[in-house]
């Protein structure tokens, strides 16, 4: 057995004029998810990891060509580098290149479980906060959670089609179909626990519109309130606004201290009545 990480340039000075190396350079060339392609006596594909120190806004290209007795993997930032001596420590005398692939796969999620423990305290963060009336965090923070669940969901699903899509290329070597049979079965309850996340989500998306629409109800409880205190004072304005002739107070000295004094024991009331009401 034999393994090599060589960068794009390096796989193409080696493989220029292999069998398959013109559909291979047009598939590393182009990355755009993880897949995997079975030929008679190789298998090739990519891996594209989302990096988890940049918030997951960018991903790792990782090509990879597994024949037999050789496994080459393809990486120009030496990502895979530390991954490869994890893998290989765990490996055992029997083993060969297939065996080393599934536990280089493995070993990259091996700590995805608790990354996703600590997105999901992030997202009980925001959900606290949104409790206590910060609901700012929510517009802050949220959309960068659903992108990135939305991301992982998408990515484990691609893991684990390959680990099946494996399984049945190896369908009569037992050990490497139970090998695989895990990668995917791993890929599956990672997935899981990210639509159990993405359901958090939705549930923090109904507490941040619960307390919305509780703030607008309390916007709109004061607003009713002050406009039934001055409906009383706009009637009594547009009844003497009429100017009638006949208006005997238009001409009566206390009029206009009347019309005051009224006013306000309308106001009072009406606030009476308000406390009475809503308290």
């Amino acid at each position: 057995m034999s393994d090599r990480i060589v960068t794009y340039e390096q796989w193409k000075e080696i493989y220029q004029g292999k069998p398959h190396f013109h559909h291979l350079s047009r598939e590393f060339e182009d990355v755009s998810s993880c897949k995997v392609e079975l030929f008679s006596k190789s298998v090739s594909g990519n891996l594209l990891i989302p990096d988890e120190s940049c918030n997951f806004e960018e991903k790792h290209k990782v090509s990879f060509v597994l024949t037999e007795d050789e496994l080459v993997l393809i990486d120009d930032i030496d990502y895979a580098k530390d991954m490869m001596q994890k893998a290989k420590s765990l490996m055992e005398a029997q083993d060969g290149s297939r065996e080393l692939f599934q536990r280089f796969v493995v070993e990259i999620i091996s700590s995805d479980m608790t990354m996703l423990e600590g997105i999901e305290d992030h997202i009980g963060d925001v959900e606290e906060q949104i409790l206590s009336g910060k609901l700012d965090e929510f517009n802050k923070k949220m959309p960068d959670y659903r992108r990135i669940l939305r991301s992982l969901y998408t990515y484990y699903g691609q893991l684990a089609m390959i680990g099946e899509t494996l399984q049945e290329y190896y369908f009569s070597n037992d050990k490497l179909v139970r090998m695989f049979d895990a990668l995917e079965h791993r890929a599956d309850r990672l997935q899981g626990r990210v639509q159990i996340l993405r359901e958090y989500t939705k549930q923090v998306q109904e507490v941040y519109q619960a307390q919305v629409d509780s703030r607008q109800n309390e916007i709109m409880k004061v607003l009713t309130v002050v406009a039934t205190i001055f409906m009383p004072l706009t009637l009594i304005t547009g009844w003497y606004g009429m100017n009638f002739a006949d208006m005997p107070e238009l001409t009566w000295h206390l009029g206009y201290p009347m019309i005051i004094v009224l006013s306000g024991l309308i106001v009072g009331f009406c606030i009476w009545v308000s406390k009475k009401k809503f308290m």
